[in-house]
């Protein structure tokens, strides 16, 4: 970007600190950047860049752009990968801004500047005082003050930046520093609205052609004269509108260009004639192509190929499932011939439950949620969704927006007048009872069935994974369902398949195909328990179309850990893990408010409850050991198919998956020496997290891994008993209580689970087969006593053990008899 041209009269808020919350993440639809490293051109997306927040005025943020901070390799590693921290911000401000303001901005508007940026830490940190912190403007973590630097040394202040980032050995990161201007909230701003042009704003006496327009765009802005021809009117309504965005910001006629876009939208509204009643507008989904024609000017046969492949972009955005009210946006990349970037069409009845601050941008709910907070989830979102949508009838009504992302040299020429006669064919309209009763009543319908399920306190405790695919399935479509109401509804990857599954399927040519014969979504089928099982099975559907069990228990996930049968088991038994460890990165649903780029990381606790998974899949060791059918349910012929039906993890492969998850999460548990001494192991945090199978088999382990410790053996009761904490029996396992390091492993909880869904006889056939096959290979666990999983120190002189290491104390180990070594 070339200078920016800040009005003379504007103050330019300018922020020192660094705040991640301001990272510029998302895509703007502009065309990449140029970046040149090494002696190679690279495009970049912008958001690609590392960048920070340099300043405010009004609605514009300014970012600070880094393109010497961009690794593409780094990026696919980081966790924040365009935040700058406090390190590269701190170099900034003490080898460049604070120079250039010592020399370009007086002494009276700069008095209150920081001298240094750890200077201006020290002042704007949270209070110490715990009554401060307590105040509601002190749970921030910083206090963010602005200085103000003059418009009309701005760009002398900027330029002297950049200089100085040129020539500091410090500022080497900071060379090509450049701004991106972002400006939001002005789709409702009385002062942005206008009627739109009759014809476009220039006219040469010629047919308009965009590419012969764009190169007389630079002087639209500038001059007025009529016998040129081609000269804009700056006085028509359109540019009022947009000048008065820009007054007493930006001087828009400095604009460079190519380097300013802006989205120019078409709003349409409806009312009955006779009535002047309002009502909601929607748009005909089949008038796709010709909407994108109009709008883009492209051939309306390219237009309809884009719609009918889904391809240069296009997506559509169906309302509430329903198939022919549907909205679209398309990036174009490249741009198109009259430099359009974006474009859009959708209707504002999403407004009611917009929530720009969370990922999807909606007030939306989850599988995991519903199950193991019902109650909450009940009341808080279903009940009072349903109030606004009983409540949206009489207060709001949908209109049609249609929207360009365009350079602004380009805004005379789009979004001109649209015929009545063109218009009319693109949009559907329905009463405001007719459309908010119908989400109010849909909404009704999920959230009946959703309580069947979720308040069915018996049912869920014997909930068997044998039935996973079927009542996981329907739980998923309602919460699917339900989320299509508040936003469009999700697409791509998992969802695709949630879509098809739930649908109804027609025979065409030989195959089973998804339709929509209603013309909105429904589930193919629901079919409830009889009164005699009501407190042993809970509602499905058909066991004929039903989501495979990979994406079940993908989407039943928060976290990557929690990605196995086990965890959503434990979800339907409501024997889920502490509040405050639901949400996390993976989480497919994207419930939670989108979080600040992490710049820090908090210290992990040796008393956190640890839930380390193995990352793929564990060898099926016990094979044809256990009681497989225990996790089969069988349903009555008409639901037999002739498709091959994938069944549900065998009983072997998740008491493997115990058994070889089990070394990685006892040694996270491994405890630290006393009076900071360090750890008694000698493993690395990154060994400890992925210990193996292998590491109890190896008798020469605890010599080699451990600084110190205490053998105490080859003793059968000491093995057995040890074993029996690993591997209680359910009764055993209340009996035994917590267990200090023992009970905050989730492996553990997994093996209850796991023995809560079998018969008394499989429960001891599988502990038995455990134990067993443990003793057949592992040779050294950890002495289990005192309650402790990993007990320390120098035990009693009545204890028969040997010390081992160079000094005294260290855990606990016992031998396996079974074995000499």
């Amino acid at each position: 970007m070339q200078d920016l041209p800040i009005h003379p009269r504007a103050n330019f808020g300018y922020h020192m600190l660094a705040d991640p919350t301001y990272t510029l993440t998302d895509s703007l639809s502009v065309p990449p950047i140029e970046i040149r490293q090494e002696g190679n051109v690279e495009s970049v997306p912008v958001h690609h860049i590392p960048n920070a927040r340099l300043g405010k005025m009004g609605r514009f943020i300014i970012y600070i752009f880094f393109p010497a901070l961009y690794d593409r390799e780094q990026r696919k590693q980081s966790q924040s990968p365009n935040a700058v921290g406090d390190g590269y911000m701190e170099l900034l401000y003490n080898h460049a801004v604070r120079e250039a303001t010592d020399l370009v901005i007086p002494q009276d508007l700069r008095r209150n500047w920081a001298a240094t940026y750890e200077d201006e830490l020290f002042r704007a940190g949270p209070p110490r005082n715990r009554n401060e912190r307590r105040g509601q403007l002190a749970r921030l973590a910083r206090l963010h003050t602005e200085r103000i630097v003059p418009g009309h040394l701005f760009v002398a202040w900027f330029q002297e930046i950049k200089r100085l980032c040129g020539v500091a050995d410090e500022l080497e990161f900071a060379r090509g520093i450049f701004l991106v201007v972002d400006g939001k909230g002005f789709k409702e701003n009385n002062l942005s609205s206008h009627h739109p042009p009759l014809e476009a704003l220039a006219d040469d006496g010629t047919p308009l052609n965009y590419a012969a327009i764009s190169q007389d765009i630079s002087h639209l802005l500038c001059f007025y004269d009529h016998s040129e021809g081609n000269l804009i009117n700056p006085h028509n309504p359109r540019t009022a509108a947009i000048e008065a965005i820009f007054e007493n910001f930006f001087v828009s006629a400095n604009f460079a260009q190519g380097e300013w876009y802006l989205d120019i939208a078409t709003n349409i509204s409806g009312s009955i004639a006779d009535t002047g009643q309002p009502v909601c507008l929607f748009i005909n989904s089949d008038l796709h192509p010709e909407i994108l024609h109009h709008f883009t000017g492209e051939p309306l046969d390219e237009c309809a190929r884009w719609v009918r492949r889904h391809s240069r972009g296009y997506v559509r955005d169906t309302v509430a499932h329903i198939s022919k009210f549907a909205g679209l946006h398309q990036t174009f990349v490249p741009c198109l011939d009259n430099g359009a970037t974006k474009f859009q069409a959708y209707t504002t009845e999403k407004a009611v439950t917009y929530r720009p601050d969370f990922e999807k941008k909606a007030i939306r709910t989850s599988p995991a949620m519903c199950l193991q907070h019902w109650d909450r989830e009940s009341k808080e979102h279903f009940r009072r969704l349903a109030d606004v949508y009983m409540n949206a009838s009489q207060a709001h009504t949908a209109a049609v927006r249609f929207e360009t992302r365009i350079p602004f040299s380009e805004y005379p020429y789009v979004h001109l007048h649209i015929s009545a006669r063109a218009l009319r064919p693109w949009l559907f309209w329905v009463r405001n009872t007719a459309f908010w009763g119908f989400k109010w009543r849909r909404l009704n319908a999920n959230w009946n069935v959703l309580e069947e399920i979720c308040s069915a306190e018996k049912a869920r405790s014997n909930f068997a994974l044998r039935r996973l695919r079927e009542v996981g399935s329907l739980l998923i479509l309602l919460v699917y369902m339900t989320n299509a109401l508040v936003n469009r509804p999700d697409d791509g990857g998992s969802f695709d398949e949630v879509h098809d599954a739930g649908c109804i399927h027609e025979i065409i040519n030989g195959e089973p195909v998804a339709v929509v014969p209603l013309g909105y979504y429904t589930i193919h089928s629901l079919i409830f328990p009889s009164r005699e099982h009501i407190d042993r099975k809970l509602p499905r559907v058909s066991k004929m179309r039903t989501i495979s069990l990979e994406k079940v228990i993908y989407l039943f996930a928060t976290t990557k850990d929690e990605r196995n049968d086990l965890h959503v088991l434990r979800l339907f038994r409501n024997t889920r893990k502490r509040q405050g460890e639901d949400i996390g990165e993976e989480e497919p649903w994207r419930i939670a408010p989108q979080m600040p780029p992490r710049v820090t990381y908090p210290h992990t606790s040796n008393k956190q409850r640890v839930t380390l998974s193995l990352p793929g899949p564990v060898p099926n060791t016990l094979d044809a050991l256990l009681p497989d059918e225990e996790l089969y349910e069988p349903y009555s012929s008409e639901e037999e198919g002739h498709e091959i039906r994938e069944h549900a993890p065998e009983l072997s492969r998740q008491v493997a998956r115990v058994i070889y998850t089990y070394p990685m999460q006892i040694f996270a548990k491994f405890p630290n020496r006393r009076n900071g001494l360090g750890s008694w192991c000698c493993l690395t945090h990154a060994q400890r997290s992925n210990a193996g199978f292998d590491l109890f088999s190896d008798a020469s382990a605890p010599s080699r891994i451990f600084v110190a410790w205490n053998n105490f053996g080859r003793d059968g009761v000491r093995w057995d008993s040890t074993l029996t904490a690993l591997f209680p029996s359910i009764q055993e396992f209340e009996q035994m209580g917590k267990i200090q390091g023992l009970s905050l492993l989730s492996v553990r909880k997994d093996w209850n689970t796991i023995l809560a869904g079998l018969s008394p006889d499989g429960e001891q056939r599988t502990i038995n087969v455990a134990k067993d096959f443990v003793s057949r290979h592992w040779k050294w666990l950890p002495f289990y006593t005192k309650k402790k999983l990993w007990v320390t120190g120098e035990p009693a002189p009545t204890r028969e053990s040997r010390q081992m290491g160079p000094v005294k104390g260290g855990p606990w180990v016992v031998f396996n008899p079974r074995f000499n070594d």
